[in-house]
């Protein structure tokens, strides 16, 4: 069962109010009961916060768990040459595999999300670079270059990013991600060079 986030947002709003005054009034009641060394309502209000505290946990939990993936995230459309991706675990997440060469990949953002399909993250194992949207605008291309290879961020009407991976010499396969886009409206490639 999938609780849609407008349920979600109204609970998470409305049922802190009823606790409050709940635990006021018990916490009322069991101070009258302290002084008047009446111990079974004393025993009442702490059972029933406790079963407040677990319904609460229960129900956040509940709702963390059954919100759909799908209903949070917007992929942003790209089309990619050079390698071949698969959607696998999620609808913003891409996995391909290239070989041991050298390769050339073009991202092309597409679609109606179209405008927040510029780089904003790029990851080669441990080294990461992070660029914005204005990057894309300046005369001169951004190129960004390592032992992995090199980039370009060449247009911004769509945004088009060129990348050339240099042959992975190495025993260990070369790992990349690409982040376009972000918050909730995002995509991202992971894409792995193996090794000779």
């Amino acid at each position: 069962m999938i609780i849609s986030a407008e349920i979600v947002n109204y609970l998470v709003a409305v049922i802190p109010r009823y606790i409050v005054k709940v635990s006021y009034y018990l916490r009322h009641k069991a101070s009258i009961a302290y002084y008047s060394e009446n111990n079974q309502l004393k025993k009442k209000y702490h059972i029933i916060m406790r079963l407040i505290y677990y319904s609460i946990s229960f129900a956040l939990l509940f709702s963390l768990q059954s919100c759909d993936e799908e209903e949070r995230f917007i992929p942003i459309e790209l089309d990619i040459t050079g390698v071949t991706v698969k959607n696998e675990y999620n609808v913003c997440s891409f996995y391909g595999d290239i070989s041991s060469s050298e390769n050339k990949l073009t991202f092309v953002a597409s679609g109606k999300n179209a405008k927040y399909g510029f780089l904003t993250e790029f990851c080669v194992g441990n080294e990461c670079y992070h660029f914005s949207e204005t990057d894309y605008d300046t005369e001169q291309n951004i190129i960004v270059s390592g032992n992995w290879g090199h980039m370009e961020l060449t247009n911004s009407i769509p945004y088009t990013t060129k990348v050339c991976i240099s042959e992975n010499i190495s025993s260990t396969n070369r790992n990349l991600k690409f982040t376009f886009g972000g918050g909730y409206t995002v995509s991202w490639v992971y894409i792995t060079q193996n090794h000779q």
